[in-house]
Formats: C-alpha cells, sequence, structure tokens
C-alpha cells in the first residue's frame, strides 16, 4: 500500500468524524428542547416540564451515539423521530395548557324547582347523553336525583363559566355571590371510583355542602 493511499483506520476515523459533525444539529436541537421548553413550563408550574425534558434527552441521545444520520437505511425514520419528538416536546405542553385554559362553551344547569342537594355528571360513554349547544352554550336539565349520564366530561374540566337556574326561570346564585346560609350553587370536584367516575356539585347551604364533601372524600 503506498503512503498517498487512505488506510482503513484513516477512511473509518473520517466517517466517524462526519457523523459526528452530522450530529451536531440533533444535539443542539435536543439541547434547545431540553431546557428551553423546561424552564418555561417550569416556571408555569405545571408538571408537564418533564415532557420536553424527556424528549429532548432522546434526542440528545440519538445525536451522541450518531444514529441520527450515520446510518443510511435508518436516516429518514431517524429524522421522523427526531422531528415528532421535538414537536411533542417543544409545542405539545403548550398546546395542551392552551386548549384546558382556553374558555369553553358556558354551562347552564336547569334544576327542577325546590331541588336542594348533591348533583353530579356520571362518565357513561355508551349510555350517556350528548353535549348539545342552544345559542352558544350548554343547557343541562338536571333529574330530581340529581345524577345526569354523559357521554364525556371534557366541557367540565376544561375552563367555562358556569350558571343554574330553576325550571320555573328563577335564577340560583353562585356559592361566591352570597354569603350566610343562603341557596347557592356550590363547586364540588372530581372523583374517580373503580366503578364509577363523576363531577359533583352541591346545590343548598354552604354547611350542606361541606357536609356532602366530608362524605365524597370518604374512601
Amino acid at each position: 500500500m503506498s503512503d498517498d493511499q487512505p488506510s482503513t483506520l484513516d477512511y473509518a476515523a473520517g466517517k466517524s468524524r462526519s457523523s459526528r459533525k452530522k450530529s451536531i444539529p440533533v444535539l443542539l436541537t435536543g439541547s434547545v428542547i431540553a431546557v428551553g421548553p423546561t424552564i418555561l413550563l417550569w416556571k408555569m408550574v405545571s408538571y408537564l416540564f418533564v415532557v420536553p425534558l424527556i424528549c429532548g434527552g432522546f434526542i440528545i441521545g440519538l445525536g451522541y451515539h450518531g444514529r441520527a444520520s450515520s446510518q443510511p437505511r435508518m436516516r429518514m425514520a431517524s429524522i421522523l423521530t427526531v422531528t415528532l419528538l421535538a414537536l411533542l416536546g417543544g409545542i405539545g405542553p403548550l398546546v395542551l395548557i392552551w386548549y384546558l385554559e382556553s374558555p369553553g362553551p358556558p354551562i347552564r344547569l336547569i334544576f327542577p324547582s325546590g331541588f336542594v342537594g348533591r348533583w353530579k355528571f356520571i362518565l357513561d360513554k355508551e349510555n350517556g347523553q350528548a353535549w348539545t349547544k342552544q345559542n352558544g352554550r350548554y343547557v343541562i336539565p338536571v333529574p330530581s336525583t340529581g345524577d345526569v349520564r354523559v357521554r364525556s366530561l371534557a366541557p367540565l374540566t376544561q375552563w367555562h363559566s358556569e350558571s343554574a337556574q330553576y325550571t320555573d326561570g328563577t335564577s340560583i346564585p353562585a356559592a361566591g355571590a352570597l354569603a350566610g346560609p343562603a341557596i347557592a350553587l356550590h363547586g364540588g370536584g372530581y372523583v374517580g371510583k373503580a366503578n364509577e367516575i363523576f363531577i359533583w356539585g352541591y346545590l343548598g347551604t354552604q354547611a350542606g355542602c361541606d357536609a356532602e364533601r366530608r362524605i365524597m372524600e370518604e374512601p
């Protein structure tokens, strides 16, 4: 072998350097995803900060091992993987937060006249009623049992305004609008049990709502 011909070791070393150079954009992408969105979500006090942290770590791992561009047959799959991880880590959590915090349609509850007690929306994907809008808002009649079966709880988990009235048209004030033992609409919370998932509330006094909350919090 002549001195001017590259050896096998020189060829391998050159290929390794080329692979490392091609991995630099992947490493930079992973670093940006792992640092930028993570800090932003951390300052927003959101547990979603782990999503860009994990996605960025995977991208850095791909770049460090040179698998993002060194193997021709896997090049396209690696590029797609890096792209999807970057979108998931960089944009996914922010889109989810925007969706959850953007206001949904208002909800109007219609109670039987004289109703007092606990009411709840029970998740029933097969037999529950669909959410339908009337003049841009959901109008839901609540039966005397207080139980409303719905196919989805999504309209309740998304931020929304909520109001109520009796069937005779009398408006029901929200709990924060009145002081003392007045009848008002109280928010309850989310309950997930083995046989039932629901979101509940209470129509009545603050004392009655507190008593119902203690019952709901029992194991």
